[in-house]
């Protein structure tokens, strides 16, 4: 999930979200036994737990949450412990959590940290931009490859009926459901070239850019809501009306989870991937909708960029603010009133695109990291693109490409003739307007273009290639088009910075390629 893992549904075709416990191991040491990946990766399927553990040997840092969900006070609260293995290549004298419920989009929402410690020694930290911001003053100096144990303990007041970032974190008081993400404080992103990056959140967008992790959280909450989470369920307990449940995640970008007292569950399965909905009563067929589309999509983007490596994936229902789907490290959010109610009755063929939009995202944004603050146009472009490969897989060529024209196509040149072009490839920021379309639009065509450039298999091989260099770890942008320079033997420089790096398209431009 950045974010991601993020990832929101803006109003045009496929739009999406848009969208990091044992310790570490050592340097040098021989490759995981069947028992040892088991415990490592529990949450990974056993055919790829060899191929997970070589990716991401010596690099995972590790979250130990215990916690308590209190529906009496609107908060989580408990420990957190985390292992920072110190992956920059340099020295490090201090670390930067994020606190996303601080930002003032949330109202009443907050996150407090106290007794905070790194290698038990009490430490000195400071807050920042606008206190979503936490540095903390490590012991001693982290050299690479090193690591230091950060113990805290925190309360995050989750706030009611929010409209904030799309209410990944939110309380509803008309469902009941509980929709927790970004709740507890997390590692920044570091990116060699720029370090952390501890930029204010924006009240649009997908906050959340963090690398993959290693992730152990208890649950204690009312016997009486079901949990839905990031990872598989190791242990479980209820006892005079509470329940404490231990889940385990690795690799995850994020721990992210829902909540609710009257969830109804369907299954299905795909190639030994557990997929779950867990709807409303009443939503069922939405739910099972949703359900068909995530399995086809698991299979149709499995075969071409490798295995969904995980054992479950969970959709659920949660009343969203502005998006229709929000896609997280093992966990979809769906929006129950506007997809599971309305749309997949209404329009079962774009309910449809959202949904293979948002498993898309479990790769471009999940297994391959970008940074979704900065170049938003790479993980909405990329899984917008591909859902259409998923429409061209399902229902044929002609399908696929009039989606294109029609729900693609057609909003970018809306947007050119109001009110000119703009470049793809840049940060998001508050005030901004267009945005959607492009990042979704006009970079989706602008991959689409590519791929009538170079063809079908070079572009396949291209976004394959990439997702194996960059499984658990974060591409940039100049990663992402050597990839399909390397694939065709072409030199797509131009291409990609008319596209991306330009505003120079005429809607001349977008019927030529779409014609």
């Amino acid at each position: 999930m950045t974010g991601i893992y993020s990832r929101r549904i803006w109003r045009s075709l496929l739009a999406g979200v848009a969208l990091t416990f044992v310790l570490s191991p050592i340097v040098g040491a021989p490759p995981l036994g069947a028992q040892e990946a088991h415990t490592a990766f529990p949450d990974v399927l056993p055919t790829e737990r060899g191929d997970v553990a070589a990716a991401t040997e010596n690099e995972l840092d590790e979250y130990t949450l215990a916690v308590t969900l209190d529906p009496a006070t609107s908060t989580v609260s408990g420990t957190e412990r985390v292992i920072y293995r110190n992956s920059t290549g340099i020295p490090q004298s201090e670390v930067y959590f994020r606190l996303f419920p601080n930002a003032g989009y949330y109202g009443e929402g907050a996150l407090t940290v106290s007794d905070l410690t790194v290698d038990r020694a009490p430490v000195t930290s400071e807050l920042s931009a606008d206190d979503t911001v936490l540095q903390v003053s490590l012991s001693t100096q982290v050299l690479p490859g090193a690591v230091a144990t950060i113990d805290l303990r925190f309360e995050t007041i989750v706030p009611t009926d929010t409209s904030g970032s799309f209410a990944i974190l939110n309380r509803s008081s008309f469902t009941g459901t509980w929709s927790m993400s970004d709740w507890y404080p997390s590692l920044a992103g570091y990116e060699p070239d720029r370090g952390w990056r501890i930029d204010p959140p924006t009240s649009f967008g997908d906050p959340t850019f963090a690398e993959t992790a290693r992730y152990d959280v208890t649950i204690t909450a009312p016997a009486n809501l079901t949990l839905v989470t990031t990872g598989v369920e190791v242990d479980a307990a209820t006892s005079n009306g509470i329940q404490t449940r231990q889940f385990r995640a690795a690799p995850a970008r994020d721990f992210s989870f829902a909540a609710d007292d009257d969830y109804v569950s369907l299954l299905a399965s795909s190639d030994g991937t557990t997929v779950t909905a867990y709807v409303n009563p009443g939503q069922e067929p939405g739910g099972q909708a949703a359900l068909d589309v995530a399995v086809s999509a698991l299979a149709v983007f499995g075969e071409r960029f490798g295995p969904y490596p995980h054992r479950e994936l969970d959709i659920v229902a949660a009343p969203l603010a502005g998006a229709l789907g929000v896609s997280w490290s093992g966990i979809v959010f769906l929006d129950g009133p506007g997809m599971l109610d309305i749309l997949a009755h209404s329009d079962p063929a774009y309910f449809n695109s959202v949904v293979a939009h948002e498993i898309g995202h479990q790769w471009w944004g999940g297994q391959i990291g970008f940074n979704s603050n900065d170049h938003t146009f790479l993980l909405e472009g990329i899984t917008n693109f591909i859902a259409i490969l998923w429409i061209e897989a399902t229902a044929g060529p002609e399908t696929a490409l009039a989606a294109i024209r029609t729900s693609l196509a057609a909003p970018y040149i809306a947007l050119i003739e109001a009110t000119g072009d703009q470049v793809a490839d840049l940060p998001i920021a508050d005030g901004q307007s267009g945005r959607g379309t492009i990042f979704y639009n006009k970079s989706a065509l602008g991959f689409f273009a590519i791929n009538e450039t170079i063809g079908d298999a070079a572009f396949t091989a291209a976004l394959a290639t990439l997702a194996a260099d960059f499984a658990f770890a974060i591409a940039e942008p100049t990663d992402v088009l050597a990839a399909f320079e390397t694939a065709s033997g072409q030199d797509l420089g131009e291409l990609w910075r008319f596209w991306f790096e330009a505003a120079e398209t005429t809607p001349a431009d977008v019927e030529a390629l779409v014609a």
